[in-house]
Parts: structure tokens; sequence; C-alpha cells
């Protein structure tokens, strides 16, 4: 009697890195090739893991490729962190008014002429020039988290993932896509 065995599935792609372009948050002046092939270099070399700290470290060699992508001034890096740990301290702080759910006490606005600041979710109201910046950065994080929700899915049906799995994907991407058409009806 032969023994049955478990077919083992196939194994996924390994993924091509062809024209890569930074994300809107890339400000570097090294190329985004340069920068994948470093990041998947060490992603290999930590195995099939990258850290925060195995960038830096491997960058903190002043002939490192991506070396010039991080502050080595420790006095700027220093406020560069504190700056960082402000925001996070801004974000961590939430309210509730009378019945309503909590929400942040301040929100981030991003006015068209690159000023950012925070502003107390009240104060909104009687600012319509900050009250729209608002919305649009709302409107940005949902178009982030569409784009997020796709990726996982494209890398699910390219790894043959389970049915079900890409079925709860795709509602989360049309549920997001309601979103994001009822919000641009906001002012």
């Amino acid at each position: 009697m032969r023994k049955k065995t478990k077919a083992t599935p196939p194994k996924p792609p390994e993924p091509q890195i062809v024209p890569v372009t930074y994300s809107s948050r890339g400000r570097w002046t090294v190329p985004p090739a340069t920068i994948a092939g470093e990041l998947q270099r060490i992603w290999n070399e930590q195995g099939q893991k990258l850290t925060p700290v195995a960038i830096v470290a491997e960058a903190a060699d002043e002939t490192h490729p991506l070396h010039e992508c991080f502050e080595w001034d420790d006095s700027l890096a220093a406020e560069q962190h504190r700056l960082w740990q402000a925001r996070q301290l801004i974000r961590s702080v939430r309210v509730q008014y009378n019945e309503h759910p909590p929400q942040n006490l301040f929100v981030h606005v991003k006015l068209q002429h690159r000023e950012q600041h925070y502003q107390q979710v009240t104060a909104l109201l009687e600012r319509p020039v900050e009250y729209v910046a608002a919305l649009g950065e709302s409107r940005r994080k949902l178009e982030a988290a569409a784009r997020s929700f796709e990726d996982l899915k494209n890398l699910a049906a390219t790894t043959h993932k389970d049915d079900r799995d890409l079925a709860l994907l795709s509602s989360i991407i049309e549920a997001l896509a309601t979103a994001r058409s009822v919000a641009s009806h906001l002012m």
C-alpha cells in the first residue's frame, strides 16, 4: 500500500525589481533601483527579515550606497528624532466629547504652500481652509490603505493563496473604494 503524501504548493515566483520608483515619501538622491537592491541584499543576509537596525548598521559605513540616505550629524539626527517623538505625542492624545466616540485631539493639516501643523479638531470647523486640507489628508490615507490592500491581493493571487482570502481582500478593496467615493463628495 502506497503512503499518501500531501502535494506541496507551488513555490511563489521570485519578485522582479523592475522600474523602481520612490513612493511619495522618498526624498533621497540615491537611485531607487540602488535602494531596492540594497534593501533586498540586506533582507537576504538577515535571513529574509528586514529591520531598521540592520539597515542603519550597514549604512553607517561611509562607502555604503545607502549612507547618504541618513543623517549622520548626531545633533541634527537627535533633533529630528525629538520632532518625530513630538509628532507621536500629538497623535497619542484622544478625547471624548459628550457621548461621541473618542477621537484625536489634534489632526495634521498640510496646506498647499507646504506649511504643515496640527490643529485642534474643534477649531477645524471654524477654519474652512484647514478643514479642507485635513479632508485631503484623510483622502490620501484612504488611497494609501487601498494601495496596501491591493498589493496584498496581488501577492495573494501570485502565491495561489486561498480563494477565501482573495474574496476578503476584494471586499476590503471594494469597501475602501466606496469610502473614497463618498469622501470625494465632502467639500
